[in-house]
């Protein structure tokens, strides 16, 4: 028995612990773009044409002119009109005594109905009503404007930012990304000096971040080299990881949500001891609709 379960732990362990890998190819330039996707077997490829620096023409063809107007409407034939003629049937004349008898009936149902009707609405009428009085109170309660004061407590924005930070930074370490032949080509400043700035940034760049080690920055000193983008990635991660960050992000949203709840039942029993600097009641101002 226990083999069957050291058996079933190592398939487990194994399919967390699987490489999942996408690779990741992008061409570009001025005039056109090109994006390939492949994970597995699933392959995704995009090609657009930018046209940046082409003048669009107007095209006044856009108008119908009064020729094809003319064609698109035909008047009916005579057959036609006639046969919609024919189908119509004129109703029978009914007489007075018909008439009288069948608006007596009528009036009496008519006046049921009104009555039956006119119950259901009063009944609709105070639900709704006491419905409306609930929610007015509610929102004299907890008003729009309360909402956003909660939000823009230093205490809850500080808290919340520090949690998208730690969640972002989980992100970025989700996957391990390398980069292979990549390169810009095209790169100049208004003066020789500027282009040597951007080689100088572009150098030190690779020491602060290693993701950067496969790219290459090409300078066009001369001039005469048009710009273009060529990028060649594949990112790296398994199941486990991201199952990872979805707790962790999970736990860090639940923590938020309960500070949130807290800083709210201490702003309706005190609102005059959580005041907000005049920037933060801007902001409030700004965004609550009164």
């Amino acid at each position: 028995m226990w083999i069957v379960a050291v058996i079933l732990l190592l398939l487990l362990l194994t399919a967390l612990l699987f490489p999942l890998r996408l690779y990741f190819d992008f061409n570009g330039n001025l005039s056109r773009i090109f994006l390939g996707l492949k994970f597995f077997r699933f392959k995704k490829e995009i090609e657009k044409e930018l046209n940046l620096f082409k003048k669009k023409n107007k095209d006044s063809s856009g108008e119908e002119s009064f020729d094809s107007f003319q064609e698109s409407v035909k008047p009916e034939s005579v057959s036609s009109i006639k046969s919609k003629a024919n189908v119509e049937k004129k109703e029978p004349i009914k007489s007075e005594r018909d008439l009288s008898v069948s608006d007596v009936k009528s009036s009496k149902e008519e006046k049921k109905d009104s009555k039956i009707n006119s119950e259901e609405k009063d009944d609709f009428f105070e639900d709704k009503v006491s419905s409306s009085e609930e929610e007015s109170v509610e929102s004299k309660e907890f008003s729009e404007r309360d909402f956003f004061s909660v939000l823009l407590q230093p205490s809850f924005v500080s808290s919340a930012w520090g949690t998208g930070i730690s969640v972002l930074q989980k992100l970025f370490h989700l996957c391990d990304v390398k980069f292979k032949d990549s390169y810009i080509t095209g790169i100049r400043g208004r003066m020789p000096a500027d282009t040597g700035m951007f080689a100088a940034i572009a150098a030190n760049l690779k020491g602060v971040f290693p993701h950067l080690d496969g790219w290459n920055l090409e300078l066009d000193w001369c001039g005469n080299t048009p710009f273009s983008i060529n990028c060649h990635a594949v990112l790296k991660t398994n199941i486990l990881r991201i199952l990872w960050v979805l707790f962790y992000a999970a736990i860090h949203a639940l923590k938020l949500y309960v500070s949130y709840r807290l800083l709210k039942r201490r702003y309706l029993k005190a609102k005059e001891t959580m005041p907000l600097s005049w920037w933060r009641n801007k902001i409030v101002n700004f965004l609550a609709e009164e």
